[in-house]
């Protein structure tokens, strides 16, 4: 007897071509413009925008964009990647979930992508929610398939980010381990300038280029302010 195509999905995911092919299947212009509608900016790779290297150059900016059109889904190259993957037009690939915390947007984002990856790549997801306190435990157990996740930096460099992906990070969900990127970013460590701004972009493309994360969008924080209110 077969089984279920759900028992696979954990392990197509481990491909990056997948990871790669879903990512770029989403249109996270759609995104910020249709679902979330707070002005955010999408996403092209994983620090932020503000963030700033050694010389004063936005980090973002200098890195690249990885690929990613910030526009729209490049669906063509996506069916590509999923195709030289074994799944041309998605025929055979497993049902695949979306795990995020309970959140009316989170939710509507989800619904979102998985609206994409059907249009885009012929493929079906499934939604799944959690309390937050069961998401994160899970999150941390690597309890998922594809979970929703966001940082705040905690200080304006780069490594505030960075270090979540070392291999012996507490905050490492992906359990993704890799010893270039461990590598540069411990040697960023006792270096200044542009020798430590080198490394620390090579650990972005590391991480981008393993697409162990799917940037979406950065957040903002909309205010509302009377019309009596001015010069603010």
């Amino acid at each position: 007897e077969e089984p279920a195509k759900e028992a696979t999905a954990k392990e197509v995911i481990k491909d990056m071509k997948v990871r790669k092919a879903l990512s770029l299947a989403v249109d996270r212009n759609a995104i910020v413009e249709e679902v979330t509608k707070g002005g955010e900016m999408p996403a092209t790779g994983y620090i932020p925008p503000g963030v700033h290297d050694s010389k004063g150059n936005d980090f973002r900016e200098t890195s690249g964009d990885f690929g990613i059109d910030p526009t729209g889904a490049d669906a063509e190259e996506a069916k590509r990647l999923l195709a030289e993957a074994g799944f041309p037009d998605g025929e055979g690939f497993p049902t695949i979930e979306i795990l995020y915390n309970t959140n009316d947007q989170q939710k509507a984002v989800a619904e979102a992508i998985q609206e994409m990856w059907k249009q885009n790549l012929n493929i079906n997801a499934t939604i799944a929610n959690q309390e937050w306190g069961v998401f994160m435990e899970n999150r941390f157990q690597g309890n998922f398939e594809i979970s929703a996740g966001a940082w705040f930096g905690d200080y304006s460099d780069p490594m505030t980010f960075l270090d979540m992906y070392t291999s012996y990070s507490g905050n490492n969900v992906a359990f993704w381990t890799n010893e270039e990127f461990d590598k540069a970013l411990e040697d960023s460590k006792i270096l200044h300038g542009a020798e430590r701004d080198e490394k620390l972009y090579k650990a972005e493309e590391l991480m981008m280029g393993d697409s162990i994360v799917m940037p979406l969008f950065y957040f903002t924080s909309p205010l509302k302010v009377q019309k009596r209110v001015s010069d603010w």
